[in-house]
């Protein structure tokens, strides 16, 4: 969405307290696409720009947006150099014959930096230079890394998260478990989280977990929320919701995105895409909550409002009691 039409639709719909922005998915083309919002507050030398296979640099001030994104999705990340000059080695396994958008965004107060680029059908890996990454001090704990495919599961469509294995001195490493992270905007009273297992057509088969609280007691502005995932089940896909409560008791919810949980073995050869459903005698399928999680009941729904801008292919919405 360009620059023009994604400012007057913040200025339409924010007077009627409703921000509901879908950014344009990655397609099977390999040239990468940038950011139309950071190409216009970029500036001087290292700003956000065109470079070779990718789009990358700093921007002079932060962009309008929403409450809460997702920032980042990794199995590993290795702490990184920024004196070897070595390239960052980035791994992925897909559900498919799929392209992949990459996508990175600054989490730090103060440091505006992002790098977007889209990797062809097949591929599995990129190797991202680290100059820019050097020149300006970004260290891994400042910086959210995301990819992501289009995908569709039976009738559903929607955008598959794979997580990714990044390292710097050594292989990226394949850990099973994985670093969700969340980025808010503003202070956060308790954030919950649903985690569902797929069957192959995107149907629900198990929860895995069900509005679980994540219970870390202080949620400041500014500060990225890390979520261990490490209790999912069979390779598959897994639909994730994440709920956060605001001081004020009012909701923001970030649109639902779909995990691939890959084989160990990483790419999804032979798999039963979502597993075997568990049905019981009635041949109905049968809910069940993993580890017994429970969650609390969230507030009833209402008018929506605007707050940061997220990260691209997500939709979040605020939600108010009337």
């Amino acid at each position: 969405m360009c620059t023009s039409a994604w400012s007057s639709t913040l200025r339409r719909l924010a007077p009627a307290g409703l921000l509901a922005l879908a950014l344009p998915s990655p397609s099977a083309g390999q040239a990468p696409t940038c950011d139309s919002m950071l190409l216009r507050h970029a500036r001087g030398p290292q700003g956000y720009r065109l470079r070779g296979d990718r789009c990358e640099g700093i921007y002079v001030q932060q962009v309008a947006g929403t409450t809460l994104f997702v920032s980042s999705l990794t199995e590993s990340f290795e702490e990184y150099d920024l004196t070897s000059g070595d390239p960052l080695k980035l791994r992925w396994s897909l559900p498919a014959d799929s392209a992949l958008r990459l996508q990175v965004r600054s989490v730090k107060r103060d440091v505006y930096y992002g790098m977007d680029t889209r990797r062809p059908r097949g591929s599995r890996s990129y190797e991202w230079p680290t100059s820019l990454l050097s020149s300006q001090r970004i260290r891994r704990r400042d910086i959210g890394v995301l990819g992501w495919t289009p995908y569709s599961l039976g009738s559903a469509q929607g955008s598959v998260y794979v997580p990714l294995r990044i390292g710097q001195r050594r292989p990226p490493a394949g850990q099973r478990r994985y670093d969700l992270v969340l980025f808010p905007s503003e202070r956060l009273a308790e954030v919950f989280v649903t985690l569902i297992r797929l069957g192959a057509s995107g149907e629900p088969v198990e929860f895995v977990r069900r509005n679980q609280p994540l219970r870390l007691g202080f949620y400041p502005a500014e500060r990225p929320i890390v979520i261990r995932i490490d209790d999912l089940g069979p390779p598959g896909f897994y639909r994730a919701e994440i709920t956060a409560i605001l001081p004020d008791s009012a909701a923001v919810r970030v649109q639902p995105f779909w995990i691939y949980h890959a084989p160990p073995d990483g790419p999804a050869s032979g798999l039963e895409r979502g597993g075997a459903e568990v049905r019981g005698g009635t041949g109905e399928p049968r809910w069940r909550s993993a580890r017994g999680a429970r969650g609390a009941h969230l507030p009833g729904r209402g008018a929506l409002a605007p707050h940061r801008r997220p990260a691209e292919g997500h939709r979040v919405t605020r939600l108010r009691r009337p």
